[in-house]
């Protein structure tokens, strides 16, 4: 389990908090409700410890080392769209890679 917050822009949020997002995705909502399509994101991982409040909301104690994942979606005009904050305690989290050797 994990916690996650998404930020958007005012008039982008408001039209987005009318979707039914217990059934719709966030994606699915801007996309097909408004039309806006994710065209890149950046995002950034870190480890840390969670506050008082992530911990209560993960039913974890204070303190517990958890990543933190900060992401900004932009749409295909290169606006921002979203901005997530996600938290995974350490003992939910894995992370898989799979590599290619590429020659020139």
């Amino acid at each position: 389990m994990s916690l996650q917050r998404s930020f958007l822009p005012g008039k982008l949020g408001e039209e987005v908090a009318r979707a039914d997002l217990a059934r719709t995705s966030l994606k699915e909502a801007l996309e097909f409700k408004l039309g806006i399509v994710v065209a890149r994101a950046r995002e950034t991982v870190s480890a840390v410890r969670l506050g008082r409040r992530e911990a209560r909301e993960l039913d974890c104690p204070a303190g517990t080392a958890a990543f933190e994942s900060e992401r900004i979606s932009f749409d295909a005009a290169g606006a921002p769209v979203v901005f997530d904050r996600v938290f995974i305690p350490g003992d939910r989290f894995r992370i898989t890679r799979e590599l290619h050797e590429t020659r020139d």
